[in-house]
């Protein structure tokens, strides 16, 4: 699914995020894609971010799974995990032939 997911955003784009220095994030985590009806590498969820934010995105994946103590979330609490992270993410997601941001300090 990932290298299907970076091929997507490659073809949408006209160039890679690898090219961009960037990789694909999705927005709604690979994990928990089952609770949805929907293909999680559908362009709306696969955001090309630098690589800097990208480990920030998966370290806030992490704490919320963590934060889950094993249970399974609801679909609500993944899309507003979503939209925080959107939030956050968006100075850093990547567009071609868009100037880069700034480094993440």
């Amino acid at each position: 699914l990932r290298a299907a997911a970076r091929k997507r955003v490659a073809q949408a784009n006209g160039v890679s995020a690898s090219e961009l220095a960037g990789e694909v994030h999705h927005r709604v985590a690979l994990r928990f894609a089952h609770l949805f009806r929907a293909d999680p590498n559908r362009l709306a969820n696969l955001v090309p971010l630098m690589r800097e934010a990208h480990v920030i995105a998966s370290r806030a994946e992490a704490e919320f799974v963590r934060a889950l103590a094993g249970r399974t979330p609801t679909q609500a609490e993944v899309m507003a995990h979503a939209m925080r992270l959107d939030k956050l993410i968006e100075p850093y997601v990547l567009r071609a032939g868009v100037a880069r941001p700034p480094p993440i300090p």
